[in-house]
């Protein structure tokens, strides 16, 4: 190895969340990024874009400014956002590593659906490239602890990018929301099955017109039936979920149902 060169010191990286360019943890992630590499690029949107999972904008402008050097935001979503790095931003050589995040909320379960944080992950898995989302929990306590963060983060994606792992599959690492002394591990774990409970509320405007808030959760009972889960090793065991995900794929025992169903009509 050449003198004053760690293993990853040679890679681009592109940080980008949906919490906006401004958010506390994208600028934690900046720096842990950093530390692995000088080469580190932050491409995020102007403003917050939770929960618009893999949204891209067809119907109007996206815009690109320049923040600082090998600093942008965009007026759009993260998957925007990551579009924009990958065929304007770095057209002359792609990110080796997206990193997504920190977020502020996790995204585990039906969540990781939602997240807009693991959108942005998932289009760069999609291209081909190493993505990595990073949430951490906040259902419980508003304040965000980051520090756990930053104590353990580091040495997590350096042993994720130490492995050679199928293309276009992105991981995904929650934190819960606790100081260092209180994390208990970390744990490799598939998506809780655990649909999410849904409810819409009814509100009237002062002129008298409605609208409506939506609001989702999991109950503590429901959590403790799904073990061996990240939502189970999140909120149970406070525990470091690492959670590899996979864009796209066709079930198999579905498929071979229709092939016997629809057999007949194929030319």
């Amino acid at each position: 190895m050449i003198p004053g060169k760690t293993p990853t010191s040679g890679l681009r990286v592109l940080v980008c969340n949906d919490d906006g360019v401004q958010a506390k943890g994208l600028k934690i992630l900046e720096r842990i990024a950093k530390d692995l590499s000088p080469d580190v690029w932050v491409v995020a949107p102007d403003r917050d874009s939770s929960a618009q999972s893999c949204s891209s904008t067809f119907d109007e402008p996206v815009g690109i400014e320049e923040l600082s050097p090998r600093r942008f935001s965009v007026r759009g979503t993260p998957t925007d956002c990551v579009i924009c790095a990958l065929r304007h931003v770095l057209l002359d050589r792609p990110p080796d590593v997206i990193l997504s995040g920190v977020n502020a909320g996790s995204n585990v379960g039906e969540t990781a659906l939602l997240s807009s944080t693991i959108g942005g992950a998932m289009m760069g898995a999609l291209q081909g490239i190493k993505a990595i989302g990073v949430s951490v929990d906040n259902v419980k306590d508003a304040t965000i602890k980051y520090a756990a963060v930053e104590h353990f983060l580091p040495g997590i994606i350096r042993k994720l990018l130490a492995l050679s792992w199928p293309e276009r599959v992105l991981m995904s690492i929650n934190f819960p929301n606790l100081p260092i002394s209180g994390i208990s591990g970390m744990r490799p774990v598939p998506l809780s099955p655990l649909p999410l409970q849904w409810q819409v509320h009814p509100r009237e405007a002062p002129g008298g017109s409605s609208y409506y808030w939506l609001s989702s959760w999991w109950t503590e009972a429901q959590v403790q039936t799904v073990a061996r889960t990240d939502l189970h090793a999140l909120y149970q065991e406070n525990t470091i979920t690492i959670t590899p995900i996979q864009p796209y794929t066709a079930h198999e025992e579905a498929l071979r149902l229709l092939e016997e169903v629809f057999s007949s009509h194929v030319p």
